[in-house]
């Protein structure tokens, strides 16, 4: 049992600093916490925990409203608010004062958290385009070729590129013998239509030659020029 984190730059005048960004497993909502409550207690039913847990909403809120603290064994809830003021006479204004509401965890089980975490560094995820699907507008059931002239879909993610960008975009990398044929260049699409995080529309070239390509986006992130790949093949007859 341990946390997940890694580590991220931020770039200061004097430098570079390091700071640490925990990484979640998952998130956990109510129904698959239910669950596990009840696998851990299971002569209380998931319903009669349920009710509990409403019940204890229901009950939380008007006394919160009533200006209470409310102390339970998850935690202490209370009331702050934001915003400055300008005198001792001065009164709280609609829109520049703003009521929100705190969460302090129980002191014990914050000791218990303490003393029990134990960290894991994990290398951090670096954003990539990731390409999903191929779809040949023109002939659905076409989905392993190319039909010069007409349009087709990209579905993925992290897609968007920069059109003004040369070194940005769809390209179609020549392949032969199922390996890429680096005598020929990298023929970049220049029209697009779509252009989103999930999907690129785009006009395959009407005089692409006949052959076996390569899907390939480029996309910047940052400074960084990372590429992504379609799993599949694709062919011009």
């Amino acid at each position: 049992m341990s946390i997940n984190y890694n580590l991220h730059e931020y770039r200061l005048a004097n430098g570079s600093d390091y700071r640490a960004r925990v990484k979640y497993r998952q998130t956990v909502n109510t129904v698959e916490l239910l669950a596990m409550m009840h696998a851990r207690h299971p002569h209380l039913s998931q319903a009669e925990m349920r009710v509990v847990f409403e019940a204890l909403t229901e009950t939380l809120l008007p006394l919160l409203l009533d200006g209470n603290r409310v102390v339970t064994p998850m935690g202490t809830y209370g009331i702050t608010i934001k915003g400055g003021f300008d005198a001792v006479t001065d009164r709280y204004v609609e829109g520049r004062n703003c009521f929100e509401m705190t969460i302090k965890p129980n002191p014990e089980m914050q000791e218990a958290f303490a003393r029990q975490a134990r960290p894991h560094k994990v290398e951090p995820v670096k954003p990539t385009p990731m390409l999903h699907e191929y779809i040949n507008v023109a002939d659905p059931s076409a989905h392993d070729r190319l039909l010069p002239g007409n349009m087709a879909r990209l579905l993925g993610d992290k897609l968007k590129v920069n059109p003004n960008d040369p070194e940005q975009g769809i390209f179609l990398l020549a392949m032969k013998n199922g390996r890429r044929d680096v005598d020929q260049p990298p023929i970049r699409i220049n029209q697009l239509g779509i252009n989103t995080d999930k999907e690129l529309l785009f006009l395959v070239p009407p005089d692409l030659p006949p052959g076996a390509y390569r899907v390939e986006v480029r996309a910047r992130f940052g400074k960084d020029l990372r590429s992504g790949q379609l799993r599949d093949i694709l062919t011009v007859a």
